[in-house]
Order: C-alpha cells, then structure tokens, then sequence
C-alpha cells in the first residue's frame, strides 16, 4: 500500500534488518567458537527458528474457509513464474544484479572470517572488520537514509564508486581495508532498497511477493557462489586471493550496476 518515498523508507529499513543479520551471525559464531558455547546457540537458533517460521505463517498467510489440496498447484505455479521471468526482461535484471550484490557479501564474509588463512598480520583485526560493517551499515540506513533522500543520480554515484572502491579490500594496510569495508557497506546499503523498489514497479504477470521471494533465492545462491569461491581459493591459492577479491568484486559490482541502470525505471520515476 506504500509509495514513492514511504515506499523506499520502508524496503530500506528491511535491507538494514536483513544485512543486520548477515554480519551478526558470523561475529556470534566467531564468539560462540572462541568462548565455548556453540551448542547452546545452535540450539537456540533451531527454537527460534520454528517459532518464528510458525509466526510468519500467521501473519503472511491466511487460511481459506475452503482448504482444498491440489496437488498440481506448486507445479502449475511455479512453470506460470518461470513463463514470467522468460518474458520480462526487467525482472531477469534484477535477478543478475541480485545475484552479483550478494556474491560480493559472500565474498567479504568469507574472507574476513578466515583472514587469518590469508594474511596472518591482519587475522587478529576480523572482529574488528565485522565491527566497521555492522556499524556503518547501522548509520547509513538508520541515520543518513533516516534524515535525507538521495536522488537517483546521486544514488547511481555512491553504488559505483562503493562497489569500485571495495574492491581494493587486502590490496594494502588495514587502513586500506577499513576504507574498502565502509565503502561495500554503503554500496550494499543503498543498492539492495534500490533493487526492491525497482522489482515493485516493474510491469508482470509475477506478482510484487513472488518476485521478492525470487530475489531473496537468488540472493542467497550468489552468496553462496561468492562464499564457494572464496574459500576454494583460499584453501588452494591463499597467495592470491587479494587480486582475486579485486577483480572479483570489481567485475560483480560493475555488473550489478549495469543491470540495475537497464531496468526500466518509467513507473519509478512517476512514482516518486
């Protein structure tokens, strides 16, 4: 029922609970290692995670009178979605730059967790990276994004020159690095409610919470990818993996603008 404006407060105060999440949870399992205490969170995670899967269905689902299994409904489902994705070519750009935004977290995040595999000098300062990325993602969309409103040209600048400069992460000092991180934390901090609010004006027979939940899987398998990646090359090539962050994140945030800036923005630019 959101617009314009209210619309992209909204969907950026998700990013912040969402990216949140992504970089508590390797700082808890990093504490939960070190202190002892691994089974206990584990533990705690399953709990929550059922109450909280039986809450969602409470409040995104509502029961019809009726119930009616049919068992061609997920089929039939999902072939009229993927009919939808073949046809729009909108909404294949916002899954490539989907994919290619979360690469490049599964990159950072699996680096900055076994940096000591990398660079044994800088392994002590992971906690402290993990730090810079909780903390200014929490002042940019928390603060900045709270009191301003970024044009879209504007916003084009910072997601080009935070996903170019991020990509000199271990390229030099720790200073160097701490720049490349507050530089990827803006980039992701601005690019991810962009990428929502463009996949909910884009004209589709795919309704605006399918396309979400596409975006979320396709999210989580560049992740993945990016994790993957890195850790293969660390655990073969450790040496070079400074010159593979670089021209890893360099060419995926390149590739993600790109793909953002095709999307037809018409019904955005109406809107807003």
């Amino acid at each position: 029922s959101l617009s314009g404006v209210h619309l992209k407060k909204a969907l950026n105060m998700f990013s912040l609970c969402q990216n949140s999440a992504v970089f508590i949870a390797p700082i808890l399992a990093v504490a939960a290692l070190k202190y002892g205490f691994i089974n206990h969170v584990i533990i705690l995670l399953i709990i929550t995670s059922m109450v909280m899967a039986r809450s969602a269905l409470a409040l995104i689902y509502t029961y019809p009178a009726n119930r009616k299994l049919s068992t061609d409904f997920p089929l039939s489902g999902m072939k009229h979605a993927f009919q939808g994705v073949k046809a729009s070519p909108d909404i294949q750009r916002v899954l490539l730059s989907s994919f290619f935004c979360f690469l490049i977290m599964g990159v950072f995040i699996t680096a900055t967790t076994l940096l000591d595999k990398i660079n044994p000098v800088t392994g002590e300062y992971s906690g402290l990276f993990f730090s810079v990325v909780g903390i200014t993602i929490c002042l940019w969309q928390g603060v900045v994004v709270r009191f301003t409103s970024l044009s879209d040209q504007y916003g084009s600048i910072i997601i080009l020159i935070g996903g170019a400069l991020s990509s000199t992460y271990l390229l030099g000092s720790v200073y160097i690095a701490i720049t490349a991180l507050i530089a990827y934390s803006i980039y992701e901090s601005v690019i991810i409610p962009e990428l929502y609010f463009k996949a909910s004006h884009i004209s589709s027979d795919i309704s605006a919470g399918v396309l979400f939940s596409y975006i979320l899987i396709v999210s989580n398998a560049g992740e993945a990818f990016g994790s993957w990646l890195t850790g293969f090359v660390i655990s073969h090539n450790a040496v070079h993996v400074p010159v593979f962050i670089f021209v890893t994140v360099l060419c995926s945030a390149l590739m993600s603008f790109i793909c953002l800036k095709k999307i037809n923005n018409k019904e955005t630019q109406c809107q807003c």
